[in-house]
C-alpha cells in the first residue's frame, strides 16, 4: 500500500529555479479533474487516513482510560487520606469530649469544695467569734477574782487600818466621803475621829 502511494505520487525532481515555476503553473493550470483522474489514489489516501484516524482513536481511547485509571486511583487515594483525616477528627473530639466532661466533673467537684470549704470557715469564725467572746467574759471575771483573791491575801493579818491604806480606791463610792485626793475615807477612820 505504501509502494503504491510512493508511485502514484512520483513527482520529477526540479534541477533549476525555471522548472520548478513551469511545474507550479502547469499543475495551477491543469484541470481540477483529480479526483476523477486519480480514484485509486483517493482510495489510498482515504484508506490511509481511516487507519490513522482509527490508530489516533485508540491512542485517545488508551489515553482516556489511563487518565480514568489515574484519577480513580488519586480519587482512591484522596478518599483514603480523607477517611484519615476524618477519623482522625472524630478520634480527637471524642477525646475533647471526655477532657472537657471530665473537667466539667473537676469544677463541679471544685466548686462543691469551695462552697463547703466558705461554710466551714463562717462556722469556723462564728465559733470562734462565740469562743472569744466567752473567753473575754472568762478573762475578766478572774481578772476581778484575781483582785478580789490579791485583796483577800493582803488584807489577811493585817489591821483594819492597814488593809483600807493597802486597797485600791474603789469607784463607787461616794464622793462626799472623800478627804484626800485620790482616797477614799473610810468609814471606821471617820469614826476613830469622831470618837
Amino acid at each position: 500500500m505504501c509502494d503504491q502511494y510512493v508511485r502514484d505520487n512520483e513527482v520529477p525532481v526540479v534541477h533549476s529555479g525555471t522548472d520548478a515555476f513551469m511545474m507550479i503553473y502547469d499543475d495551477m493550470c491543469e484541470p481540477q479533474d483529480q479526483s476523477v483522474s486519480y480514484p485509486s489514489r483517493n482510495t489510498v489516501v482515504k484508506n490511509s487516513l481511516t487507519a490513522e484516524l482509527a490508530i489516533y482513536k485508540e491512542h485517545v481511547e488508551l489515553y482516556e482510560q489511563r487518565a480514568k485509571f489515574e484519577l480513580t486511583k488519586r480519587e482512591q487515594n484522596i478518599n483514603e487520606q480523607l477517611r484519615i483525616v476524618i477519623s482522625d477528627h472524630n478520634f480527637k473530639e471524642e477525646t475533647l469530649k471526655k477532657d472537657l466532661h471530665s473537667i466539667k466533673l473537676q469544677l463541679a467537684s471544685t466548686i462543691k469544695h469551695n462552697k463547703s470549704i466558705v461554710e466551714e470557715v463562717s462556722l469556723l469564725k462564728k465559733d470562734f467569734k462565740q469562743k472569744e467572746n466567752k473567753y473575754l467574759a472568762d478573762f475578766l471575771n478572774i481578772k476581778t477574782l484575781k483582785e478580789k483573791v490579791e485583796d483577800k491575801l493582803i488584807k489577811q493579818d493585817q489591821s483594819l487600818q492597814m488593809i483600807h491604806m493597802l486597797c485600791k480606791p474603789r469607784p463607787n463610792s461616794n464622793e462626799l466621803k472623800r478627804v484626800a485626793i485620790g482616797y477614799k475615807n473610810p468609814l471606821c477612820l471617820t469614826c476613830a475621829k469622831q470618837a
